[in-house]
């Protein structure tokens, strides 16, 4: 017969709900066994939910450290009332920057991510960003061709910002264009025949005003204060010699090219890289290399030294541009391949100055243009080890101090192997030993800036070695590894 629940309470895990038997009210009815003793007529049977664990409210406590949530960001208590309490502190979730907006602590979470700031300043002429080293946004005026000049109508004043060549920041050069935005086509840049050839060979002279004399670098003339003008010393200078790097024997020998003589042999490094009879990349040495002679006929050797110091030797090429340092009234200098003087005692070497560290291998080397300081021009140097980035340097032509130095705008470029310095300014170096990465690389000598780079990758021809430039700025490689010449026209 039916029976009624009995007063207990009768849970299900599995469904989640609870049965509780109470006096009044209407009854639930169920088989159940004869015999039962365990029933009341007047049971009332009522189902109510069970909480999840998450639903369950605050935890119990009688001591704080029984009230940790594992939630970093939150303060956690035992209250009064015998509840476990969690405060979620805001600023224990702030990474103090700006840029990634403000984060907040969510109790049983943890820290959330804030929202970055927009910093749309709402000009279509600017390039917004939030700026993490500034910790602020930056609206700054867009730069198209990357040059570091805005446009006219971004507020700039490149008046060209689709060409990086072109900018109020640019040298002006021999194009008829207007490269630094002045308004003016090749003002300043026009030689002594008012054209754009190289070929020019025009002479002028007298002419009024003007800046004041600058007495470095002079030759065959001195300034006279009382007449305010220069005057012409009588004297003439007259020369043409060969330079050639003795690698085994550290030393740089002179050869008259008119009459095929050696007349000069000059020790060139450290006295601790001579390392004679020893070539031609053994560690610990000189190892003198590439040679370059500047506007005044004077020689300048790289002394490559794998493993070792490198360093430049500047030597004079006429007897009144050497130094009496012993003061002995006369220039005791080497007069030919069997007079080489020891390390410090020949007056015609100018100086020698180390140039990187150790192991730089220093491969490349040219003189650039010249400016006012440096008429005769300046020296660059660059690096091969095959191993890093290549590096070059700027040497003052007077002492050999370090005036510039930077690294090679693509990591990839890692061995130059040769430079050349043109007419309009730009010092062109040789990548090599990179294989897809074979390029020339340009430098303005003016404003030290990096230009493109000319791949010199080719398939008839690798590794490219030798550089030169002819008299109308092309570039011309030659290669140990091909019977092929290398053209590259900047232009």
């Amino acid at each position: 017969m039916p029976r009624l629940f009995s007063s207990h309470i009768l849970c299900s895990l599995l469904i989640g709900t609870c049965l509780i038997a109470c006096s009044g009210g209407t009854v639930g009815t169920e088989d159940v066994p004869t015999g039962s003793t365990d029933v009341r007529p007047d049971a009332l049977v009522i189902t109510v939910d069970v909480p999840n664990v998450a639903d369950t409210g605050p935890t119990r406590c009688t001591a704080a450290n029984e009230c940790d949530d594992g939630i970093s960001c939150t303060d956690d208590t035992c209250e009064m009332s015998g509840l476990c309490a969690h405060a979620p502190v805001n600023s224990r979730c702030d990474d103090m920057r700006f840029c990634t907006g403000t984060e907040t602590c969510a109790p049983a979470v943890g820290c959330v991510a804030g929202t970055a700031p927009s910093c749309d300043d709402m000009v279509a002429s600017t390039t917004d960003r939030c700026d993490q080293g500034l910790d602020r946004c930056q609206n700054s005026p867009t730069d198209n061709d990357g040059d570091g000049d805005p446009p006219v109508a971004a507020g700039g004043t490149d008046c060209d910002d689709n060409d990086p060549t072109v900018s109020s920041l640019a040298r002006e050069v021999c194009n008829m264009r207007d490269d630094n935005c002045n308004g003016m086509i090749d003002e300043g840049a026009l030689n002594l025949c008012g054209s754009c050839d190289p070929s020019c060979r025009a002479v002028s002279s007298g002419g009024m005003g003007g800046a004041p004399f600058n007495p470095m670098g002079q030759r065959g003339v001195e300034f006279d204060p009382m007449a305010g003008g220069l005057l012409v010393r009588a004297e003439s200078r007259t020369g043409d010699y060969l330079w050639i790097p003795n690698v085994a024997e550290s030393t740089l020998s002179k050869w008259d090219a008119v009459t095929a003589r050696e007349i000069g042999r000059y020790r060139v490094g450290l006295p601790a890289g001579e390392c004679r009879g020893q070539c031609c990349h053994a560690n610990g040495c000189n190892m003198p290399s590439r040679t370059v002679v500047d506007g005044f006929g004077d020689a300048y050797v790289a002394n490559r030294a794998v493993g070792f110091q490198g360093s430049v030797t500047k030597v004079a090429a006429d007897r009144r541009d050497c130094v009496d340092r012993n003061g002995n009234g006369m220039i005791d200098t080497s007069g030919g391949a069997a007079d080489v003087r020891p390390y410090g005692q020949d007056e015609c070497i100018l100086w020698t100055a180390n140039v990187g560290t150790v192991n730089a291998v220093l491969r490349a080397i040219t003189i650039d243009r010249g400016d006012a300081m440096s008429p005769q021009g300046n020296v660059w140097v660059g690096t091969c080890d095959q191993a890093n980035p290549a590096r070059v340097w700027k040497l003052n032509p007077q002492d050999g101090r370090v005036s510039f130095q930077s690294t090679s705008p693509n990591p990839a470029y890692t061995c130059f192997y040769g430079a050349v310095g043109l007419a309009d300014g730009t010092v062109w170096f040789n990548n090599a030993h990179s294989g897809a990465n074979n390029a020339v690389v340009p430098i303005d000598s003016t404003t030290n800036r990096w230009g493109t780079p000319i791949s010199t990758a080719h398939p008839n021809c690798t590794n490219v070695y030798g550089i030169s430039a002819d008299a109308r700025g092309r570039i011309w490689l030659s290669s140990p590894y091909c019977n092929n010449v290398v053209g590259v026209d900047p232009n």
